[in-house]
């Protein structure tokens, strides 16, 4: 990997470390094509790699590899992280929504998060405005295992 491009690669990594501990800090105090897991993706939302590397590659290169059975795409789009993450709200026929955040840092870093399951099927979207643009994270793996995802325990 070229040196000047490990520190873009860490603030994503950091981006989505940052989004796991919130949700876990958070818990202790259908529509079109299909993204991952059947879950459908935003219109108009194309997939993003950094440097030809993927959002499971670069987790796995800073140390934080998702666990087994879970699998994670990112993507970029042109609307906000409200925008989003009402169309996912209205979006996800027979998935039941069981999570629901909003972190934001400042003006320009907003997060905005949902987990929803369907059967043995969870799915988590991560709706982010930053001064780079807007970015959409979907995240799916077992049901089984969601409660602990949502604590940031991976």
């Amino acid at each position: 990997m070229k040196e000047k491009g490990i520190a873009p690669v860490v603030v994503i990594a950091v981006i989505i470390v940052a989004a796991a501990v919130a949700v876990g800090a958070y818990l202790l105090l259908g529509g079109t094509g299909g993204a991952l897991g059947g879950t459908p993706l935003y219109p108009g939302a194309t997939e993003f790699q950094y440097e030809g590397m993927s959002l499971e590659q670069i987790l796995t290169e800073v140390g934080t590899p998702l666990p087994q059975g879970w699998s994670a795409k990112m993507y970029q789009t042109t609307a906000n992280s409200a925008t989003v993450t009402n169309w996912y709200k209205s979006n996800m026929p027979g998935w039941t929504k069981l999570y629901e955040n909003e972190m934001t840092i400042s003006s320009d870093f907003v997060m905005c998060y949902l987990g929803f399951t369907k059967a043995s099927d969870a799915t988590f979207v991560i709706a982010m405005d930053v001064p780079q643009g807007h970015y959409l994270i979907i995240m799916n793996g077992p049901a089984s295992s969601m409660e602990e995802m949502w604590a940031g325990n991976w």
